[in-house]
């Protein structure tokens, strides 16, 4: 967006007034939101594990990338979408940012892993030619596998989710770099990375079936060997004991691989067409049984396959075989295999008299597809916005009728009534939203009808169909009829910094606070209580005052309590940090010495963690900065204060606070006090990190040779804090928690 544009002022504007950015806002010239640079059904990756889309919140890269905003991987669905709807830095380079975050998510342990960016990944490189997608993911799988075969000790989903999407390009030279994946001690991920290697043409003369099992480790099971054996021959009695597997998991990926072999043309020794035939009545056949409904609806793909070209008669088996089911999942599944195998339009009457088995929508909406294409207008939109549509679709496994494709492609140009009815039926829906948000971006008009929806959802106490909303509104470059405080209300209070006190911005949460439930009263609840004393009053006594404060506080009668009296535990906020270079993290936007002391000395049992977050605490100079200009008592009492909690994180803090402030703090009346608890801290305290931060303080004050060399607390008792002076407060401070 143009910097020197009214909408980007808008923009702008509305971020600094929900407390997500701080004056001077710096938007790229000519940045593009993602929604615009990749269809909205990319935003979301395939899941590795089941037959639906993973909505983890891909879209939360433009902002993390920009270094605008941290969000987690499991942001909520009105944080994802406000995130792909943000400008992003410099698009030209968004390949090679996306390859960065990848590979940082491989190498970071605290990150979730890499499997949330995988389907934008996907898209940036279906582009481009063959040596940048070789380059792209050599880069990627030159840091994914250590020795065991494992991601940086990251979960077996993200694992299977690499494995998955390097399969699914084709490049056979990667395949000795899959390899290591071989070494995994556990049958899913062997399977998986077994099935990425058929899929690049393995096992062959370069990489034989011997070696592949000499790499697999000691104790794996029999499974293995059978497996190894299926991807060299094709033996389908292979096949039915490996589809006997006890574990769901694994027979989800053999069925993965049973899909790659016929991908990869099947066995060379036996006639296809017979091959292809068996291994469709075999597949039937455990239809029938399955009892797992992820593992029946997995089985769509390599029944589908099998039953492509078939003849009259394995047609006339699969649809006795359908009409035996008593299961749901197992019908969907057949549904969706003859989706994919293309069944002729004579098969129509057949497909229609399936019907009474139908249960669930789920199995609905895969019946009036089928239909659909077959030639009956039986389907609508929802039918084809479903997570186990896209799975099929991002395979090219299907094409999707004329009249629906327009709504993949250009969903700017959809019936604005039909998109809206969408979200009001399913604002839950990670794909509806998307949807929703790719019409809004192309179709402004779709405005006021977002603030409609969101005002009905308000009324009704809907906060599931708020917070979605309130995404797609949040990040729009227009002006909004619902107020920023709202908006970030329904975005939640842990994503950014504190508001900017208002009169409106109280009036707005607490009104809010009275008529919402759920996530929204509680960030109204949250971003109310870290307003100034003043405003806590105001907030108490309206509370206390109105007879609706018994229905709003059943549940919890005491917290009316809590404004204007002591406040509670502060929000709980991530600030901004850089994501240039990815994940090496910066001082926080909007990281104020005088709210960093507020937030740190208000009570509570649980870390603040828009405190422990909004600094490098680990640094001394970067906290010497920060504070250099607030005076040494307050940050002696600071000190004190924090680093007399009940917990760990906050204890840390405190003693970094008092590393980075260093000898400033002798030189107050706290002096003695200071010297107690440093060297308390270094010797007594039951954490280990901060053990080690007090001792670093203690050095810098000089006071190292004062630590004791004590043992530290094994046992829960023992690792109960007791001070060994209390602390006075200061009068200052005392009376700012009183709600003086």
């Amino acid at each position: 967006l143009n910097m020197r544009t009214t909408q980007n002022d808008i923009l702008c504007q509305r971020l600094n007034q929900m407390g997500i950015l701080t004056p001077p806002t710096m938007f790229p010239q000519g940045g593009v939101p993602l929604l615009k640079l990749i269809p909205w059904w990319r935003l979301w990756p395939r899941d590795a594990r089941y037959m639906r889309i993973d909505t983890s919140c891909a879209s939360v890269f433009p902002v993390a990338a920009g270094g605008i905003l941290h969000l987690k991987a499991n942001a909520s669905l009105g944080q994802a979408i406000f995130a792909a709807m943000l400008p992003i830095h410099d698009p030209a380079t968004l390949l090679e940012r996306c390859k960065d975050w990848v590979i940082g998510s491989i190498r970071e342990k605290s990150h979730p892993g890499p499997a949330s960016m995988l389907g934008v990944l996907e898209h940036l490189l279906s582009k481009e030619p063959e040596a940048v997608k070789l380059s792209v993911w050599r880069e990627i799988l030159e840091s994914a596998f250590d020795t065991d075969g494992n991601i940086n000790g990251a979960p077996i989903d993200q694992v299977l989710s690499l494995l998955d999407a390097v399969g699914r390009t084709g490049l056979r030279e990667l395949g000795p770099m899959v390899t290591p994946a071989m070494r995994f001690p556990d049958d899913e991920v062997l399977f998986s990375a077994l099935a990425c290697l058929v899929r690049l043409g393995y096992p062959n003369d370069d990489l034989r079936a011997e070696t592949l099992m000499n790499l697999a480790p000691e104790c794996s099971s029999d499974h293995t060997r059978w497996a190894i054996a299926f991807a060299e021959v094709g033996d389908l009695d292979l096949l039915a004991a490996l589809l006997k597997h006890p574990g769901w998991g694994e027979r989800v990926q053999i069925l993965k691989l049973a899909e790659s072999v016929l991908i990869s043309g099947g066995p060379r020794e036996t006639p296809s067409d017979t091959w292809r035939e068996n291994l469709t009545d075999l597949l039937l056949a455990q239809l029938q049984q399955e009892e797992d409904r992820d593992v029946a609806a997995s089985m769509a793909l390599p029944l589908g396959l099998a039953l492509r070209h078939a003849g009259d008669a394995v047609l006339d088996r699969a649809f006795a075989a359908a009409a035996l089911h008593k299961n749901d999942a197992r019908t969907t599944g057949l549904l969706n295999a003859f989706l994919v195998a293309g069944i002729p339009a004579t098969r129509l009457g057949q497909v229609d008299e399936l019907r009474s088995l139908i249960k669930t929508a789920t199995t609905l909406r895969a019946m009036n597809r089928l239909l659909q294409v077959l030639g009956e207008p039986s389907s609508n939109m929802r039918d084809w916005i479903d997570g186990q549509l896209l799975v099929i679709y991002q395979t090219g496994y299907v094409e999707l009728p004329k009249h629906v494709q327009p709504w993949f492609d250009a969903p700017g140009d959809c019936p604005t009534p039909i998109t809206a009815a969408l979200l009001a039926d399913k604002p839950d829906s990670g794909l509806a939203a998307s949807f929703c948000a790719a019409h809004f971006v192309g179709n402004p008009g779709f405005l006021p009808v977002l603030e409609r929806l969101w005002i009905d959802a308000a009324d009704n106490r809907k906060p599931e169909a708020m917070k979605t909303i309130a995404g797609i509104l949040a990040g729009a470059a227009a002006a909004c009829a619902i107020s920023p405080f709202e908006l970030r209300c329904c975005l939640g209070y842990t994503i950014a910094g504190p508001l900017d006190e208002t009169p409106e911005m109280v009036g707005q949460l607490l009104g809010l606070l009275m008529t919402q439930e759920g996530d929204i009263r509680e960030s109204a609840h949250e971003l109310l209580l870290h307003t100034s004393p003043a405003s806590r009053a105001v907030a108490g006594c309206c509370l206390q005052a109105l007879k609706r404060c018994d229905d709003v506080f059943a549940e919890n009668a005491h917290r009316r309590f809590q404004f204007g009296i002591k406040a509670n535990q502060p929000p709980v906020w991530s600030l901004a940090r850089s994501m240039d270079p990815v994940f090496n993290p910066q001082p926080a936007l909007g990281c104020q010495a005088e709210r960093l002391l507020e937030a740190l000395e208000l009570p509570g049992e649980k870390p603040n963690s828009w405190v422990v977050n909004s600094l490098p605490w680990a640094k001394p100079e970067s906290v010497q900065s920060t504070f250099s200009r607030v005076e040494s008592a307050t940050l002696a009492s600071a000190v004190l204060r924090a680093s007399s909690s009940s917990t760990a994180a906050c204890r840390n803090v405190g003693a970094a606070l008092a590393a980075g402030v260093g000898t400033r703090l002798l030189e107050t009346s706290y002096r003695e006090m200071i010297i107690r608890r440093v060297t308390f801290l270094s010797a007594h305290d039951p954490n280990k990190e901060v053990r080690e931060t007090a001792r670093k303080a203690a050095e810098i004050l000089g006071i190292l040779g004062q630590v004791p060399e004590t043992t530290p607390p094994s046992s829960p008792e023992q690792a109960k804090l007791e001070d060994p002076e209390e602390v006075v407060p200061d009068a200052d401070i005392e009376a700012w928690l009183n709600g003086r």
